[in-house]
């Protein structure tokens, strides 16, 4: 393909134009990872927002940004769908890798944007979304994102925590976290007390904690979580 063809399909693409806007401070540092199955449209991404002062890398899909395992910027998925964008949530979740996610289509379903920002997402926009409030929401979720990735840092920590634990280990420790005694835990395993006590020990070591109630602490991180 030559370049006048290339022209003329990033072109057919609606995109953000930024011309008419100054680049602000955070833009100097900041890396946009596009993610998008359309080639046209992660080069009219990239122009966009090189136009803008950011540096730009670009993705055919949520696997091969993953394999690159980028360890700052923010990224942008295209996803008309916005099941793309909760699918790689999930995965950098697995994965243990974190950056913040704004997904953006053309036109998007109210109901799954909600579940979208649910589960991790700073915010979703449309390829008609006026440039200078794109660039309100980059800059405002570089700074959420700070506390998200603490919080999401913290539930790894706990989850690692968690799957070193034995199932009766972890049985325990839930009835531990719903504030039952050792006896009544006893009753309702079919144990012994002293073996509850033994089970509550090897978990504190294993956590690295000194009381029972960093323990539940650390559980209650992860919520409801299932064994």
């Amino acid at each position: 393909m030559n370049s006048n063809d290339d022209d003329n399909s990033v072109s057919s693409v609606n995109v953000w134009n930024f011309s008419s806007y100054s680049v602000p401070f955070v833009s100097q540092s900041l890396t946009i990872h596009v993610v998008s199955d359309c080639e046209a449209d992660r080069a009219a991404r990239a122009k966009s927002f090189f136009s803008m002062g950011y540096h730009v890398e670009i993705y055919a899909n949520s696997d091969e940004l993953l394999t690159h395992r980028p360890s700052n910027g923010i990224i942008f998925i295209r996803d008309d769908n916005i099941d793309l964008t909760i699918d790689l949530i999930n995965k950098m979740k697995i994965s243990g890798h974190y950056l913040p996610i704004i997904g953006y289509c053309t036109h998007f379903d109210v109901d799954k944007l909600i579940q979208s920002i649910k589960v991790g997402a700073i915010d979703f926009v449309t390829d008609s979304t006026p440039p200078q409030i794109l660039r309100e929401k980059i800059e405002h979720g570089i700074l959420q994102s700070k506390s998200i990735k603490a919080d999401f840092d913290k539930r790894r920590e706990a989850s690692l925590l968690m799957s070193t634990l034995t199932k009766r280990e972890f049985n325990v420790l839930a009835l531990l976290a719903d504030g039952h005694t050792s006896k009544e835990i006893a009753r309702e395993l079919e144990i012994s007390p002293r073996t509850v006590e033994i089970h509550r020990r090897h978990i504190l070591r294993k956590f690295s904690v000194k009381t029972t109630i960093h323990a539940v602490y650390i559980k209650y991180i992860l919520g409801n979580m299932a064994y």
